[in-house]
Order: structure tokens, then sequence, then C-alpha cells
């Protein structure tokens, strides 16, 4: 979404997904943890997989869909549309464009999906206003209210990920539960367990409300490592110096990660947001923030990298 947008308009074009198990809100949900989970970025893999989960015909009007999501503040998620304005003109400006567009394609929409100059909308298990990105209270009550688990589950994790982006140092904190998971590792709910679960909970509940990308705020990646994670955070540089998060990612370190050195551990954390925050810092000047100085050698020319041990 665009900074300083006040409105918004959310057009459906297909009727609501006919699964037994979900509705076709929840299966945009599952499909997009399954392309984070699995790291898809191959266009040709995301075709493949289409195909195959929404049917040839589905598929073909999310292609056709691709000529609008070349607008400005318009945004394009398989069938679904959402598009903001800064006022009234621009947003029906940007409105009629779309509408046009979809007339010459032969494509109509459900009347009863489509949602007109609103002040938020829902769209995919998220709330977006003119304040920011927030999430759906039902589900972070359904988080809340989830009972401890007793057998081996991925259920509330799976959840809980969904939300990463609002959860600083999520892998770090859900350690102990992530260690359940492991092949030959007995089920154990122990006092560790129990208090990385509540706090899971209370970091959800405290969630901030993500800012909006600006192309003209400054941009702050911030970047840490502990002995369980990578975490980093993108922030704006808003006009009186603070600064808004408009993201948080972590994730667990692998067996063979967790053995690197704390400068290596730290680097990967760099690697990890820049990667995970690609799409927003690609050709734009930022500025990496770290709390580890040895750290700085590997960015300075005449500097050489610190020695570390075997």
């Amino acid at each position: 979404m665009e900074a300083n947008a006040k409105m918004t308009t959310m057009i459906g074009t297909l009727a609501a997904f006919d699964g037994k198990e979900q509705s076709w809100e929840e299966y945009c949900e599952i499909l997009e943890q399954f392309f984070e989970a699995n790291g898809i970025d191959d266009g040709e893999k995301q075709r493949t997989i289409l195909i195959s989960v929404v049917g040839p015909a589905t598929y073909k009007l999310i292609r056709n869909l691709s000529f609008i999501s070349s607008l400005t503040r318009v945004a394009v998620y398989l069938d679904d549309i959402i598009l903001t304005g800064r006022d009234e003109a621009e947003h029906l400006s940007t409105l009629d464009e779309v509408l046009s567009r979809l007339k010459d394609a032969g494509l109509r929409l459900h009347r009863s999906k489509c949602a007109f100059l609103q002040n938020e909308v829902e769209y995919l298990g998220h709330v977006v206003n003119a304040e920011g990105l927030h999430p759906v209270q039902d589900k972070v009550r359904a988080i809340e209210g989830a009972p401890p688990p007793t057998t081996v589950t991925e259920a509330y994790l799976g959840l809980l990920n969904y939300y990463n982006k609002f959860l600083p140092s999520l892998a770090t904190r859900l350690a102990p539960l992530h260690k359940l998971l492991r092949k030959n590792v007995l089920w154990a709910w122990n006092r560790e367990q129990e208090e990385a679960f509540q706090s899971s909970k209370q970091l959800l509940k405290s969630a901030k409300v993500l800012g909006h990308y600006s192309a003209d705020k400054a941009l702050v990646l911030a970047c840490d490592a502990s002995p369980h994670g990578v975490g980093a955070v993108l922030l704006h540089v808003m006009e009186d110096g603070s600064e808004r998060p408009l993201g948080f990612m972590s994730r667990t370190l692998t067996p063979a990660e967790k053995r690197y050195s704390e400068l290596n551990k730290e680097g990967l954390a760099i690697i990890f947001g820049i990667k995970r925050f690609h799409k927003y810092i690609y050709g734009r000047t930022f500025t990496i923030s770290t709390d580890h100085k040895p750290l700085i050698s590997l960015f300075h020319e005449k500097k050489p990298v610190p020695q570390m041990g075997p």
C-alpha cells in the first residue's frame, strides 16, 4: 500500500472458493504460507503450483489480471484487487482506470464481493487503513485463546508465523517450541516451552502497526542474531527523526548455522534481512544497523576481517 493513502477499494472477481475444509480467504493464506515456507521465487514453479491448486480457468484469470497490477496504487493477489488513493479524486481516478481495463478485458465483478470507498478493508488476513497494516483481531483472539499443544504439531506455530511480519525476533522466542518438532526428540512440555508459548501470545497482543512503504522516506535495515535465530526489521525514518517499522522477519538457525561464530551469525542476519526485504530496498540507498562492532570491519576497505578460530 502507498503511504498517505486515505481511501481503499477492494474488488473480488470470483465467487468464494468451493472448499470443504476452509474458505477461499483461508485457502489464499495457506497458499501464501506455502510459498513463503518453501522459498518459491521462480515464476515457473509458481505457475505450476497455481495451476495445480486453483485450476486452469482460475490461473488464466490470474494471468489476465496482470495488466492491472502495473497500475500505480493498485495491488493484485490471485483474483483479488485492492486500490487506494490519497484523496477521493485520486481514488476515483484509479478506480475508473481499473474498471475500464476490466471491461476492456471482458471481465465481470461480483458486486457482493466489492467494497468501494472504504476507510479500511480486511485483505488477506490483514486490516489495511491510512494508519498502516494491522493483524485481524479475530485471528489475534484465536491465537490468544489457543490452549497449549499436547502433541507434536505445527498448527499453532503456523498460525503465529502468518503474522511474523508484526513480531520481532519471533524465531528466537519460539526456539523451545521448535525444538519439539525435531526428529528423535521426545515430547516434553516443560517450563521453557510454556514460557515461550505465553510470551508469543503477549508479543502478538502488543504488536505494532506496520507503516506503509514510501519511496520518499529513508530506509533502515536493522539486523540481529541470537544462538537460536536471525532477525531483521525494515524501518522508515519519519520527518521527526523517529523510526517506524514496515515489517519484521526472522527464522531459526539450522544445526550447522548454530555452530557459526558470532561474527558469521551477525553477517548471516544481514544477508537474511537483505534477501527478505529485497523488493523494498533494491535500487535504493539504505542504512544497515547492527550492534555487533566487529562486523563493521567487513564493510571497511582498509580493515581486515577479524581472525576466527578453527
